[in-house]
């Protein structure tokens, strides 16, 4: 009998080593796993604040290049009025090329850290919009804005900005 209960009583310390070892696994596991969880929700979040930046700034962008462009295009109207040759006129771009290149910096980021969703509305809007490279002989071509387009595809953008980077579920 006594042989029996040392038996017991070694199966029962074996049996509860097991438990430990089983129970020490799992609150190594879940512990592991909600580090990870709080991991991917700070991920989350900094993508959130990143993309709120650079999507607030590509509206922004698109809207001052298609100031920039109309302006232009009124001066260049205006002095052909006035029977003023091209050569003739201010050359006034400066403005211009700083929001062209501005836009394009902001699309830019779109295509390094937007969705897939918001680098497709963002090609879109940039359609509206004259081509924001030019070549390297700045020998460029450049026409108005279809406002109706252009407000369109900005508001299309402007939708998935609000859906991307809002807070909560």
């Amino acid at each position: 009998m006594s042989r029996e209960r040392d038996l017991l009583g070694r199966l029962i310390g074996i049996a509860g080593l097991v438990v430990a070892v089983a129970a020490l696994g799992v609150s190594v596991y879940t512990s592991r796993y909600g580090v990870d969880r709080s991991i991917e929700a700070a991920d989350r979040a900094e993508q959130r604040v990143k993309r709120s930046e650079i999507y607030e700034r590509f509206l922004q962008a698109a809207n001052g290049y298609g100031v920039q462009v109309h302006d232009l295009l009124e001066r260049l109207t205006q002095c052909d009025r006035e029977g003023k040759q091209p050569a003739d006129c201010p050359q006034e771009g400066g403005e211009y090329h700083a929001a062209r290149a501005e836009f394009q910096r902001s699309l830019n980021d779109i295509n390094t850290y937007g969705s897939v969703d918001a680098l497709k509305a963002a090609k879109v809007l940039a359609g509206t919009l004259p081509p924001a490279m030019i070549g390297l002989d700045d020998d460029f071509t450049v026409s108005d804005v279809n406002e109706q387009a252009f407000e369109a595809a900005w508001s299309a953008f402007a939708e998935i900005q609000r859906r991307e980077v809002r807070v909560g579920p």
